[in-house]
């Protein structure tokens, strides 16, 4: 149920952007990208999670030591300003938390394991910042009008905190990318926005208290990707009162991976993958 709605969301905003582009499909006025990225935004909606844990030493049929999936709440906000010269900076945070199912097994320190399925509570908090250069029609005469590309490096940190009944246990990794982000004005008052980037995951702080077990995970890779539509509401009905703010919805989704731990008391954190994506409707205020 929950991958038909995730496909039903992703193809409902591929016709909204169809359905755009023939509706705006005339003569325009040059965007002013200095105004249109000088925003406040907050947000809510939904997160999936999909994380995978890998058996190196062959003690499970499938090679899956454990999955948990499942979809939790979202809030987030972002603070994004774009210079007149071109320099571009955001500054973005969110949080997601929910139950999640567990199936797999639990270590047990002496090389045995136990099949265990259950919801599992979570909490995630991620920050990132991003800094880059602007390259529109202004400074660089060979981007066309309603075309706007920012070139950006971005440095995130990521706390999960994963809770069992038998025990808590908590990650923390800083994160490196570099990439880039598009924006184009469909028509007036309507912005199409995409994100783009790669990079790697640093080493993962795993700590359980309450088995003894502290250790890091070496780091991995990471892929992010976003697609967002926002509306000016002005535009959109005509009421001068509501000039500066903007509506969005946003579509993120990321991948990344750690390596294994080292064999503390008898327990590893093993190579784990992660697959995350988040649909959210938010509001910006411009500066």
């Amino acid at each position: 149920m929950e991958k038909f709605l995730s496909d039903l969301i992703l193809a409902s905003q591929f016709f909204t952007l169809l359905w755009l582009s023939h509706a705006c499909a005339q003569a325009q006025v040059s965007p002013n990208w200095v105004a249109h990225n000088r925003y406040l935004e907050a947000g809510a909606g939904i997160h999936q999670q999909n994380y995978r844990e890998q058996d190196r030493y062959g003690l499970t049929p499938d090679g899956t030591l454990n999955t948990e999936t499942g979809s939790q709440s979202n809030i987030g906000a972002a603070l994004r300003w774009q210079t007149a010269s071109g320099w571009f900076a955001e500054l973005a945070a969110q949080r997601h938390s929910g139950a999640t199912d567990y199936s797999g097994y639990l270590q047990h320190g002496n090389g045995s394991l136990t099949p265990y399925y259950a919801r599992t509570g979570n909490v995630v908090n991620q920050t990132r910042v991003q800094l880059g250069y602007a390259l529109n029609a202004d400074h660089w005469p060979v981007v066309p009008a309603h075309w706007q590309f920012i070139p950006v490096v971005q440095i995130s940190q990521h706390h999960w905190q994963r809770n069992l009944v038998q025990y808590g246990e908590s990650y923390r990794f800083n994160a490196y990318a570099v990439g880039a982000i598009a924006q184009w004005q469909v028509c007036p008052g309507t912005m199409l926005e995409a994100h783009a980037l790669a990079g790697k995951t640093g080493p993962a702080q795993v700590s359980a208290p309450e088995l003894g077990f502290q250790a890091m995970q070496a780091g991995g890779s990471l892929q992010q990707w976003q697609l967002a539509i926002i509306q000016d509401l002005a535009v959109a009905t005509g009421q001068a009162q509501l000039s500066g703010w903007q509506l969005v919805a946003r579509y993120a989704g990321s991948r990344y991976s750690h390596g294994a731990s080292p064999i503390v008391a008898g327990l590893q954190a093993p190579p784990n993958e992660n697959a995350h994506s988040t649909w959210t409707l938010g509001v910006q205020k411009q500066f």
